[in-house]
């Protein structure tokens, strides 16, 4: 599993009034699952989990986003 930062996200909730400071959340992007088929025709299935995690709190946030196509 591969773990990037997503520091878009800040821009993107960066207007969210439950977070006033972008700075104050961590973002973590994470590949939970990625399958490709390289037949004709391509089929590719991924699924990403976004955890958002506030610096202040213990509380832990997690959006699952899945697209298929």
């Amino acid at each position: 599993m591969k773990t990037l930062q997503a520091n878009a996200l800040s821009q993107l909730l960066s207007g969210n009034n439950v977070y006033p400071k972008a700075d104050a959340a961590r973002f973590e992007l994470q590949n939970e699952n990625v399958q490709s088929i390289s037949r004709a025709p391509k089929i590719v299935h991924f699924s990403l989990n976004i955890n958002l995690i506030a610096s202040n709190n213990t509380k832990l946030i997690a959006l699952r986003i899945a697209y298929a196509n």
